[in-house]
């Protein structure tokens, strides 16, 4: 389109626009005793044109993935028994995540502090058995290699409960992991 034919076609709207009112102006002075009981005309009133964004709402289907995910892993081996959090729930540190089947490990616990008790019984009888060896020789009524036999047994059976302890210590580590634990933060 040209400036010229842009130009007329705004002119043919003025005119229009022009004639519209002229006609609506003659109308009114054709009827000037009008009717007492003719309905009042409404007022006219004018509104400013705002400009406002569109808005748009878009529905979208997805998947939300967490710029923070931990591998865990238990130190020992075994069964799960006990899941405590669902995937991708959120944690804090030294919640309980999970626990493993600790039958057998508290079975293993219990033999291994029967180990210690029996053993720290052995030392106590050993302990006896070195005493009277050492009285009797005082007194001269046993031979000393008798002393030394039963201090080696002392000394035996203390290393044998000293190991039965370490045991049972090594058995509670391992029974206090079938618990898995968040440990870090993060």
């Amino acid at each position: 389109m040209t400036t010229t034919t842009r130009s007329r076609s705004g002119l043919r709207r003025n005119a229009l626009g022009s004639l519209a009112l002229a006609a609506v102006c003659v109308a009114a002075a054709a009827y000037p005793d009008a009717p007492a009981d003719a309905q009042p005309v409404p007022p006219v009133e004018t509104e400013t044109v705002h400009k406002s964004p569109v808005i748009r709402k878009l529905e979208l289907s997805g998947s939300v993935s967490s710029p923070h995910a931990s591998q865990i892993s238990t130190l020992v081996a075994g069964l799960v028994s006990t899941v405590h959090f669902d995937s991708g729930a959120f944690v804090k540190k030294g919640d309980l995540l999970l626990e493993l089947d600790s039958e057998l490990e508290e079975a293993a616990f219990e033999q291994a502090q029967a180990h210690a008790a029996q053993a720290a019984g052995e030392v106590k009888d050993a302990k006896r058995r070195l005493g009277i060896a050492e009285s009797l020789a005082k007194r001269k009524y046993g031979p000393q290699n008798e002393v030394e036999a039963r201090q080696a047994e002392v000394e035996i059976d203390t290393a044998t409960y000293d190991s039965y302890v370490a045991e049972q210590k090594r058995r509670a580590v391992l029974l206090d992991r079938h618990n898995l634990l968040r440990r870090l933060t993060g």
